[in-house]
């Protein structure tokens, strides 16, 4: 059986992101609130709507529904019950938006309570939840697991619950001093996080935490360039800015002789900051800077009296994984994704006209 941990609600689940997504995608996304509530309980979700390939579209909800108990000790039956009549109107909701499927990944404390640990559990309890039951008559569709992933599927979590923070503030005396006074909490990571956190804490660093134009600037000015350089994909400038301008976001800067050698860029949701975005300079790497900024970042949870700092996204396979399993946290687990298909043929056509895409587009640039 899955075990709850006490995680406030994945931040793509809360009104505050949903809010600026949609204010800083264009007019063929939408976003709306799904509930199914009784006198127990609540299964709720935020669903995003996006545009997709050939004029269609797909409905998305990641890392959801989130399950609120207005009351202890609700039976499973009761539970799955409510869980099935979500469902039901989310699959009506797709009839009514005319998309050709949904997407969904898993809230974790969702998959405990059912005690969903597998993807067989997964499509187990979906193929159940969608059979017509005489009560609640699906609008025929169809179940694909192990489906593209639109985002991370693990992530790792720091609990600060214990985090001493005697100094706010942000010079390097305080994070310095912040640093000595939690020496429990580093005891219990790697010896390479151990050992490259005191280096990092010897540059004579100027520490930025603010969201001026100027720290803006310095932010995508490093971002921009470690993307470039790394070859991963990033949102446009106006995007950044219009998410520096939240109050639920964070910026943090590190220059070694008046230079930006490394950005942070995180968001602040229920009791956990997450580490969205940051990048490096060459001359950062060799500094550390890496190490620092998780050290401030800490820092700015203990400020904002926070639980859960959450590294981001999380792969075993991927160098980045291997950096943030030394920090010995727990790793955050979401089930899925898995496509509900509401138009089959569609679907299925699209599919295959991507893959032939992608297939010729690969012959002609060999």
């Amino acid at each position: 059986m899955a075990t709850l941990k006490n995680y406030s609600p994945y931040f793509l689940q809360s009104q505050e992101w949903s809010d600026f997504w949609l204010e800083a995608m264009n007019n063929k996304h939408l976003k709306f609130l799904l509930e199914s509530p009784n006198s127990k309980a609540t299964f709720g979700a935020w669903v995003y709507k996006y545009p997709w390939h050939l004029n269609q579209s797909f409905l998305y909800i990641p890392k959801g529904p989130i399950l609120t108990l207005h009351n202890k000790g609700v039976p499973k039956g009761e539970l799955l019950k409510l869980f099935r009549t979500f469902c039901f109107r989310l699959v009506s909701a797709a009839a009514t938006h005319d998309v050709s499927f949904i997407k969904m990944d898993f809230d974790d404390k969702v998959m405990a309570t059912f005690g969903l640990e597998s993807e067989s559990d997964l499509q187990d309890l979906m193929e159940s939840v969608l059979a017509n039951d005489g009560q609640n008559n699906f609008p025929k569709c169809e179940l694909k697991i192990n489906t593209k992933t639109l985002q991370y599927l693990q992530t790792v979590v720091l609990d600060g619950a214990n985090m001493y923070n005697s100094s706010l503030g942000y010079s390097l005396e305080t994070v310095r001093e912040f640093y000595s006074q939690n020496s429990e909490f580093w005891s219990q990571t790697n010896q390479n996080i151990r050992r490259y956190s005191k280096k990092s804490l010897k540059t004579e660093w100027e520490i930025v935490v603010d969201k001026s134009e100027e720290a803006f600037e310095g932010f995508w000015e490093v971002y921009r360039a470690t993307s470039e350089r790394q070859k991963f994909a990033t949102h446009n400038k106006e995007y950044f800015q219009k998410l520096a301008s939240k109050n639920f976001t964070h910026i943090a800067l590190l220059k070694a002789e008046g230079e930006v050698v490394s950005c942070w860029f995180g968001v602040q949701s229920g009791d956990t900051l997450t580490y969205l975005y940051g990048g490096n300079t060459e001359e950062g790497f060799k500094l550390k800077s890496q190490y620092m900024m998780h050290i401030i970042a800490l820092k700015i949870l203990a400020d904002n009296k926070l639980r859960h700092y959450d590294l981001g996204g999380y792969d075993a396979d991927k160098g980045f994984g291997k950096f943030k399993e030394g920090y010995r946290g727990d790793i955050r687990t979401f089930l899925g994704p898995v496509d509900i298909v509401i138009q089959p043929r569609k679907y299925s056509f699209t599919n295959r006209f991507v893959d032939t895409t992608k297939s010729v587009t690969g012959l002609f640039s060999r």
